[in-house]
């Protein structure tokens, strides 16, 4: 991979990351909200007045956040697996909007590949299942999978739509090529920004980011 994707690549995930611990933690909010239809393939803005009990998901909800870096967009998707009832979700940034959203779907459909293949394993309520995981990325998907986690992500979403805190951009502290072994073949590298606390890092089930 050439340095230059590498480090756009690094870019779009670390903002992509900082915006959703920032957007949980109540200091950045959601500007629009849109609906896509699977079937039709198109998307829809709807009213911000987002109602627990008028979703449908047949469609998959479409979160824009706002972002202090102009030129990415960054969203949040999440929809409901009908046959088995579970609650799926995904996060992504980059450049354009359209980028955006493929990258979004891919990541949505990768956890659901993981949270199907725990109910085939387990065929068990996904919370019943927490407390046998040691992976902190797992844990947290599966939390939120369960009607728990979605109302606990839903109650998140609401107080979102009424905050008007525009946050702005963090110190950059660290921007740079990872070298090892694979440097012959590939790069890879490591962008940070600061967090305003530390809540990430906790062992908790019901911190959304996975």
């Amino acid at each position: 991979m050439l340095k230059y994707k590498a480090r756009q690549n690094a870019l779009s995930e670390a903002i992509e990351r900082w915006c959703v611990c920032e957007w949980w933690e109540g200091r950045l909010r959601v500007e629009i909200v849109y609906a896509y239809n699977v079937n039709t393939h198109k998307l829809s803005q709807i009213s911000n007045d987002i109602q627990l009990n008028k979703l449908n998901f047949n469609d998959i909800y479409i979160l824009k956040l706002y972002s202090p870096w102009n030129k990415y967009s960054v969203i949040i998707a999440f929809t409901k697996a009908i046959k088995s009832g579970v609650y799926i979700y995904a996060f992504a940034a980059a450049e354009r909007f359209n980028t955006c959203l493929e990258k979004v779907f891919i990541e949505l459909f990768r956890n659901q590949s993981v949270l199907d293949k725990y109910l085939f394993n387990h065929k068990a309520d996904p919370l019943l299942q927490i407390g046998n995981i040691q992976d902190k990325s797992e844990k947290r998907l599966l939390y939120f999978a369960s009607q728990e986690g979605f109302e606990s992500f839903f109650k998140r979403l609401v107080f979102s739509l009424k905050n008007n805190i525009k946050a702005t951009q963090p110190k950059c502290i660290l921007d740079l090529e990872v070298e090892g072994p694979w440097s012959n073949y590939t790069t890879v590298w490591r962008y940070l920004f600061a967090a305003n606390s530390k809540l990430y890092l906790c062992d908790s089930a019901d911190y959304f980011l996975f």
